[in-house]
């Protein structure tokens, strides 16, 4: 929940700018390889509620 909660953070300029930046999040050490079913579920309940990208 912290990650996406960093990952998704409002303003662009609080928002990592990096791949290298994501991997020195400390939450991201806690982040499983093989997420269980409540995670996932959870990350799918996040991206099915984002707001549609105006393009």
């Amino acid at each position: 929940k912290q990650l996406l909660t960093y990952l998704l953070k409002r303003t662009v300029e609080e928002r990592p700018k990096t791949y290298l930046e994501i991997l020195e999040i400390p939450s991201i050490r806690d982040v499983s390889e093989n997420p269980s079913d409540e995670e996932k579920a959870f990350v799918i309940r996040v991206l099915d509620n984002l707001l549609p990208l105006n393009e």
